[in-house]
């Protein structure tokens, strides 16, 4: 039959049929994309010189590509919870102030710039979860998504600086120890006001919760709070963290008042007086500082050092924090997370004339704290004809209530010591 045809009826019987075969084809288009093992994809996330993460899992699409937003979120650690039975995902993106909801039942995406739809072939529903259209996440979270399929890459692009992206520095900053430059800051020109101490002041409180879940292992979860207040007229901050395996296993509590016009304790004229988790200075025959729960109490002016030529810094931090410290504005030592809530910089070397020390703690999202103290070096340090003084009881290394179950080192134990220094 088809060598009976004319040529030109020949030819427009093949387009026809060429047409036919595509007109077929476009319902099924039209149906939507659906995730298949020819169209996945494994993804490195990078954003500058640096990669970010584990791979994403991902897929090309019919209108880009989508990568998984549970890997995305773990990439680039945000505090977002993504609730596939709610079908919700809530938290906020690289600033407390940036506020996110994802509610598919209701089609709405919630951020800084309002309610919108979520649009369409924005999200698609793989085995592994949720994959998430690039350009649907570039417009979410006011930054910039590009697939970049040669190198097998998605890349971060943002005008400003990200909470991963300045850790890293700092990590980098520090290896270098390089002098940053920074604007002069007077704190002294600030407006004060005296706040009296109180019976009850309700606290400020500061829980975190870290959870990771490998296949092996299965899931676990690690917790700390922080509280700060007052109560009774004393000052407080207490600490409970743990974990998802042993439970809680860490409480501290400190109790303590501070007073700069030295009228604490009647004819001791203390500046410090502490119970619970305190901190000893160092004495005059030993070269570190000790911790533990024990009592406190110094006449010494508050932010002094322990000992002259070189000091030592410690206080709390969160889990998942890092901190710098700057004596004078310039960058003298970096600590990561050490894993016991506490940042310790011991010695720290002391310049003759005042010595401005600033601790700054960096939170994983992008939080920032910081806490300041002076340390004048010289013979005016000491007025004449005064008597400083300090003296403490400790157990080194323990908490005030220790509910861990590990083994106690030996060379700790009961501690007690003092110091007293006068100048004529």
């Amino acid at each position: 039959m088809r060598g009976n045809l004319p040529p030109l009826r020949y030819v427009a019987a093949l387009l026809g049929a060429a047409f036919g075969v595509v007109g077929a084809g476009a319902p099924a288009h039209a149906q939507g994309w659906s995730a298949n093992e020819d169209d996945s994809l494994l993804l490195e996330l990078r954003s500058g010189q640096y990669r970010l993460g584990e791979p994403l899992r991902g897929y090309q699409t019919a209108a880009g590509v989508c990568v998984d937003f549970a890997d995305l979120i773990q990439a680039l650690d945000l505090p977002v919870r993504l609730d596939k039975k709610s079908r919700r995902a809530t938290g906020w993106l690289f600033a407390e102030d940036q506020r996110f909801t994802l509610d598919r039942d209701s089609d709405t995406v919630q951020n800084v710039n309002g309610n919108r739809s979520v649009g369409k072939d924005a999200i698609y529903d793989t085995p592994e979860g949720w994959c998430v259209d690039l350009k649907a996440l570039s417009g979410w979270m006011g930054v910039r998504f590009r697939a970049d399929l040669s190198n097998l890459a998605v890349v971060l692009e943002s005008d400003r600086k990200l909470p991963f992206l300045e850790a890293i520095e700092r990590k980098s900053r520090a290896a270098r120890l390089r002098t940053p430059k920074f604007a002069e800051f007077d704190l002294a020109k600030l407006p004060q006001a005296q706040t009296p101490y109180q019976n009850w002041r309700t606290p400020s409180i500061d829980v975190q919760i870290q959870g990771q879940w490998t296949r092996n292992m299965g899931s676990r979860a690690q917790f700390e709070a922080l509280a700060a207040g007052e109560a009774l007229g004393l000052s407080y901050t207490a600490r409970l963290a743990g974990s998802t395996d042993n439970g809680a296993d860490s409480l501290r509590l400190k109790l303590f008042r501070n007073d700069p016009s030295a009228e604490l304790l009647g004819p001791l004229k203390a500046t410090q007086v502490a119970l619970g988790d305190v901190e000893a200075l160092r004495g005059a025959l030993t070269a570190q500082t000790s911790y533990g729960r024990g009592a406190f109490v110094s006449n010494r002016p508050l932010n002094r050092p322990g000992r002259f030529g070189v000091t030592s810094l410690s206080g709390t931090m969160p889990a998942g924090w890092d901190a710098e410290l700057y004596r004078n504005g310039e960058l003298r030592a970096y600590q990561a997370d050490r894993g016991d809530g506490r940042y310790r910089f011991d010695d720290i070397e002391l310049l003759w004339g005042q010595n401005d020390f600033e601790v700054v703690l960096y939170g994983p999202q992008g939080q920032i704290k910081r806490e300041r103290s002076s340390a004048p070096v010289g013979i005016e340090s000491l007025p004449a004809g005064k008597t400083w003084y300090w003296a403490g009881v400790v157990d080194a290394g323990r908490d005030l209530i220790d509910l861990s179950t590990t083994f106690r080192d030996p060379n700790t134990g009961w501690r007690w010591g003092g110091r007293r220094g006068t100048r004529d």
